[in-house]
Parts: structure tokens; C-alpha cells; sequence
């Protein structure tokens, strides 16, 4: 059972599924934690089209494919998407229909105990069973979240204590504390690579001249999966409504991204402005706070930065900030610079918000934060130079620029405390 192999990139236009580029670490990573029984509850989590569902598809296709080949096994795939069930009956009885075959009393009400009977039945000897839970958050923030999230973690629980033979794979944008008394492994999923989105697109779009605009449309895109393949769909309209050039141009601006992905063009059942929405408004109202906060730092910034705008005393504090905001898919890390961005389509949306606001404090954080570094690289780098600090800038200017507006925006009373350190500085 759960046999992993090399089988390459899977899914192509000549089977008839969708192509499917990268995610090899991943796959085998929650495939390695099944087969040999690390952690059998898996929860995947991501910003809005990175590739969650189609991920947890591949992976359904290679174990079932991959359980063909081992003689005396069995593996049954239920698959359950939360995106429409509203109600706790409704979630029972698609998990019944996601199971194996069951005879059971149709004037009796369907329960938790009649689903762990079928699964028992089912998960003997070498039969096993993996089921899925798609847009969990879906249905978790439909309710009071922590009476859904305590009535589903005990759901949970009991379907896997009641064989070892049971294994739950789910998936959310914003990770979900689901507390089942069993090691969970989680994993965040991030953009592709560039080349891997390049890749992805050419395959869906196989015969199309693109004209050199494959980098620009993938980084218009994001590099998510799901904008890569709506992008193709729109590519391959057979009327050839929209050409590669005028695409690249289009999704060269956030804003244009959002209203291009939420018009009549695209074929998602909810539009990226619906999504993206919708993560937002599932956060905490801490963290609805700090994303505001955040929205002073444009491009790509430190912890320092971080520590800066949050007004935390201590790297630590920031730490216990940053965890839950990129788990909630607002940061984004670059490990190749250590910095960290906003997710750029989120700042494109919030943007839009009439109710969006900063406070005059946390924008005196962010003017001091800047005068602080101005001073010290007078001090330490340009000491015996005739160079000057804005030079020191010139590669941040989008900071530089937005220092300068949050000066000019500080009210009357915080604009004399900044007239202070300018003294300092002078």
C-alpha cells in the first residue's frame, strides 16, 4: 500500500486531464507521511488559486494508481467538497456518500456512529481508506467557528481511531486548528517557480504563439497554478478573443489581475475579488488589524520592519505575528533574501476598501523606523563619503516615497514629535 515512485510530471492534454507541473516535494511529502504512518491527517493550506484542490487531486490519482499494482490491496477514495454544505447533516451525509457501498435503514437518521460502522467494515486486513475534506473553510467559517471546528476535530478523531487503516487529507486557505489528539502534518503550499509556470502554461495552452510573453503572463499570474490555467483558457477561446501581448500587458497591474480574474472572461465558479474577500474577512480581528498595519510597507521587507510597524519591544513578539499571517497566506517569504512581501493581490483588494485605514501611530512607527536607518547609514556608511542617504535608497524608492507620504498624512500632534527626530537627524 502507498508504494511512491518517480512517475515524472503527470497529467497531460493526451490523457484528457488537466497538466500538473511541480509539487513533487509536496507530493511525496504527504504521501511518504500515509504509507508509512507518520501522521494520518494531512492539512494543506494556501492562498486563494495556489493549487490546493488539484494538488490533493494528483495525489488521489497516484495512490490509486499506484494501489492498482499491489496484489491483495484494496484503497477506496472518498472525496468530500465543503464548498456548498451549510449545515452538520448535510456534511454527514456526503461523507456517507463519499464511503464504499452501505445498506442501512432509510427512515433512520443518518449519524457519526453508522459512518465509523462502514468505515470499520471497510478498513480490514488490506482495504484502506483515504478521505478527502476540500474548502473546509467553507464550511467552518459558515458558523460559530469554534463550535464547527470542535464538533469537526471530534468527527475526525473518531474516524481515526477507529482503524489504523483510515487516513484524512483536507484543505483550507487559512490553516485550521483542528485538535484530533494525533500528530497533524501541515503544509503550506507557495507559488510555483517561474520556469515551473511557464511550463504549466504551455501545456495548457499548447498552440499558442506566445511571442516571448510566457514571463510576463506567469509573473502577472503570480506563479499560482489556478491563474495560470484560467489565464490558458482565456488563450485557447476559439475565437481567440485576447492575444498573448494584450494579456501581458493586462496583468501587468494587481488591480487589472483582480478585475480580469473576477469578470464574465474567466471560467471559476467564484471570482478572485469573491476569494480573496473572503480570506480576509475569515481572519482574526488581530490579524485584520496587522494586515492594515502592513499595508505602510510596500515591496519586500525585514523583520526589523516588521518589528518596526507592530511596535514590538522584542524580535520574538514579531515572530509569534509573522507565524499565524503566513499561515493565513497574507506573507509571503522569500528564503533566497530573507524578506518578506505582501501577498500582492491581497494589498490590490484592500486597497480597493472604503473602510481600509491606518492609524497615526503605527504611521509615526513606520516615519521613525525609516529616520532611524536613514541616521544610521549617515553614521556608519557614508561617514567619510560625499555620498548621501538618498543614493543609499535609490534601490527602495518605493519606501523612500511612501515615508515621505505618511509624513506628510501624521496628524498636528504626532507631525511635532517627527519635527523632533528631524532635529536630530539635522
Amino acid at each position: 500500500m502507498f508504494i511512491t515512485e518517480d512517475i515524472g510530471e503527470p497529467g497531460s492534454e493526451d490523457d484528457g486531464r488537466l497538466p500538473f507541473i511541480g509539487r513533487f516535494r509536496e507530493r511525496e511529502e504527504i504521501k511518504t507521511c500515509f504509507r508509512k504512518r507518520k501522521n494520518r491527517i494531512v492539512q494543506i493550506s494556501g492562498a486563494p488559486c495556489i493549487g490546493k484542490q488539484r494538488l490533493i487531486q494528483q495525489i488521489c490519482e497516484e495512490l490509486y494508481d499506484e494501489n492498482e499494482n499491489e496484489k491483495n490491496s484494496n484503497l477506496h477514495i472518498g472525496q468530500v467538497s465543503c464548498k456548498y454544505i451549510r449545515t452538520w447533516d448535510n456534511l454527514l451525509e456526503h461523507v456517507m456518500d463519499s464511503l464504499p457501498e452501505y445498506v442501512f435503514s432509510e427512515s433512520a437518521k443518518l449519524s457519526e456512529n453508522q459512518i465509523i460502522r462502514v468505515i470499520k467494515s471497510h478498513t480490514k486486513s488490506n482495504n484502506y481508506v483515504l478521505l478527502t475534506f476540500t474548502k473546509l473553510d467553507n464550511f467552518i467559517f459558515d458558523k460559530d467557528i469554534n463550535a464547527a471546528l470542535g464538533k469537526f476535530s471530534d468527527l475526525c478523531s473518531k474516524i481515526l481511531r477507529c482503524s489504523s487503516n483510515i487516513f484524512l487529507l483536507l484543505s483550507s486557505g487559512i490553516r485550521l486548528n483542528i485538535n484530533v489528539g494525533y500528530k497533524i502534518r501541515y503544509v503550506s503550499l507557495l507559488r510555483l517557480s517561474e520556469s515551473e509556470a511557464t511550463s504549466l502554461l504551455r501545456k495548457a495552452a499548447p498552440d499558442t504563439d506566445f511571442e516571448d510573453t510566457e514571463r510576463e503572463i506567469v509573473n502577472g499570474c503570480h506563479c499560482t497554478p489556478g491563474l495560470v490555467l484560467e489565464v490558458a483558457s482565456i488563450l485557447m477561446h476559439p475565437d481567440g478573443i485576447i492575444k498573448p501581448k494584450f494579456l501581458a500587458n493586462l496583468l501587468c497591474d494587481p488591480k487589472s489581475v483582480l478585475d480580469l480574474f473576477s469578470s464574465n472572461l474567466v471560467a471559476q465558479n467564484e471570482h478572485l475579488r469573491v476569494k480573496i474577500q473572503k480570506l480576509l474577512e475569515r481572519l482574526p480581528t488581530s490579524l485584520q488589524s496587522s494586515v492594515n498595519d502592513l499595508m505602510l510597507l510596500q515591496g519586500s521587507f525585514s523583520t526589523e520592519a516588521l518589528q518596526a510597524v507592530f511596535g514590538h519591544k522584542q524580535s520574538h513578539e514579531t515572530t509569534l505575528q509573522i507565524i499565524p499571517l503566513r499561515d493565513s497566506s497574507v506573507l509571503e517569504f522569500d528564503k533566497e533574501t530573507n524578506l518578506f512581501s505582501l501577498n500582492p493581490l491581497l494589498r490590490a483588494c484592500i486597497d480597493e476598501s472604503p473602510n481600509f485605514s491606518t492609524s497615526d501611530l503605527v504611521r509615526l512607527r513606520f516615519v521613525k523606523f525609516f529616520v532611524d536607518l536613514m541616521v544610521t547609514v549617515d553614521n556608519k556608511l557614508y561617514r567619510d563619503s560625499h555620498k548621501s542617504v538618498v543614493e543609499y535608497f535609490h534601490h527602495d524608492y518605493a519606501n523612500m516615497k511612501q515615508l515621505l507620504q505618511q509624513a506628510i498624512h501624521c496628524t498636528e500632534d504626532i507631525f511635532t514629535v517627527l519635527m523632533k527626530v528631524s532635529n536630530y537627524l539635522q
